[in-house]
């Protein structure tokens, strides 16, 4: 990426002056956490404790577990029970990021290599030729444009991806984005193949222990194969195992930071400087897609390699927030999530329960009896909130007619669809 040639995006200040922002970009940090994380002044820090306040009590009226907000490094408000680990379902996708570009700056595989240099093939099915074109940097953004079964996937893309298969649509690697966990369980695959190491191995040592990782073991990293019951009954077959993960709140704010830092941590490049930048721009989800879904995937952002975006000006997930600068994020399903706005140097990292984790008690028990669930319009008010207590305030959004910065309540904002 000529990163020369990189958008500019316009961002207001508190001031009301008008400052260019490049995008992508990174954030300012003054100071990293320690061993612990220690709570600062958020009003010598310019907040509006007030409105901090006011978005405390919405987040206590919501089924989250816990939540943290950290500007320029320096943690401004811990909200619930942010020491505990729970699987965060497709958090997964970015929490491989940073380890997938170390491996790649290491020289083990590159974005161009293709699935059929680097061997990938499947059993059942085996994949065509065409299929096997497919670049490590198809697989990162989701465009494969492969549709074999894969593991650890339930209901909603799954069934659309039945449906263009049925279909006549029938498009090359790069041209057609479509959430995919047979890309990216087979990129976890690749990591290990190419590196000979494990993923939590390679977590741990590159970015937990780097960072202070207060909760993260190398346990916390689990697998589902074809013969795991909960495939067997969804009837998901692939030779290439679903990894998952288990974090606390407070170990994805510092992974957070990480990001708003540009891979930086005190002095330490964890991650690549150019890595982070070149995730964290990409084609809007529609692009490429086939006509009869093109409102179907117009208004989902746009997605980088394993990061979503969000652009001011171009088709957003989340269209009620008008921040005026891009920002981005990485989620789970049910309200797991760490989130970068480079532009107002913050970070928010949020989840949600999700109690039995992926054992066969815990899948089926929510199953039965249901599961703290944080809908995004609820998340969106949630951040809102919080943004409006930041020092730059509403300044940092678009204002409405009224002129004043407003967000949708939960009859406005569609809820498109489920991932796991």
């Amino acid at each position: 990426m000529n990163l020369k040639l990189a958008p500019i995006y316009i961002s207001l200040t508190l001031l009301g002056t008008v400052q260019a922002q490049e995008w992508p970009s990174c954030g300012t940090v003054d100071e990293f956490p320690g061993n612990e994380w220690i709570q600062s002044d958020a009003h010598a820090l310019g907040w509006d404790i007030g409105q901090l306040q006011y978005a405390e009590d919405v987040f206590s009226d919501m089924e989250s577990v816990g939540v943290m907000v950290v500007h320029r490094g320096r943690l401004v408000a811990s909200w619930g029970d942010v020491d505990e680990k729970y699987a965060n379902a497709s958090m997964r996708k970015a929490l491989i990021h940073s380890v997938v570009g170390n491996a790649i700056e290491a020289g083990h595989f590159s974005l161009d290599n293709t699935l059929a240099e680097l061997d990938i093939q499947e059993t059942t099915a085996p994949l065509t030729d065409i299929e096997r074109s497919a670049t490590v940097s198809d697989i990162l953004r989701s465009r494969s444009g492969i549709f074999h079964s894969a593991l650890f996937e339930i209901g909603g893309w799954k069934n659309i991806r039945m449906d263009l298969e049925q279909s006549d649509f029938d498009p090359n690697p790069g041209d057609f984005w479509i959430y995919n966990n047979w890309d990216f369980n087979v990129i976890g695959a690749i990591l290990e193949q190419q590196s000979g190491e494990k993923i939590g191995d390679l977590f741990n040592r590159q970015i937990a222990l780097k960072v202070d990782m207060q909760d993260f073991e190398i346990s916390d990293v689990g697998y589902m194969t074809q013969s795991d019951f909960t495939e067997k009954v969804m009837d998901n077959v692939s030779d290439f195992p679903a990894y998952d993960f288990k974090t606390s709140v407070r170990d994805l704010a510092r992974y957070g930071l990480i990001y708003l830092n540009c891979g930086k941590w005190n002095g330490e490049q964890v991650i690549p400087n150019d890595w982070v930048k070149q995730s964290i721009d990409g084609p809007a989800i529609s692009e490429g897609a086939p006509e009869d879904f093109q409102d179907w995937f117009s208004g989902m952002g746009s997605y980088g390699y394993l990061q979503w975006i969000e652009k001011p000006g171009k088709q957003k997930y989340f269209r009620d927030q008008t921040i005026t600068s891009p920002w981005y994020y990485g989620s789970g399903y049910r309200g797991h999530f760490y989130m970068v706005w480079p532009a107002l140097d913050l970070v928010i990292a949020h989840q949600v329960s999700n109690w039995g984790g992926n054992s066969l008690i815990g899948q089926v028990g929510r199953r039965l009896f249901g599961s703290p669930t944080v809908e995004d319009w609820e998340l969106s008010h949630l951040l809102h909130q919080i943004i409006l207590a930041h020092p730059e305030g509403e300044a940092a959004f678009q204002p409405n007619e009224s002129g004043t910065a407003e967000v949708a309540d939960d009859a406005d904002v569609e809820q498109k669809v489920i991932v796991r």
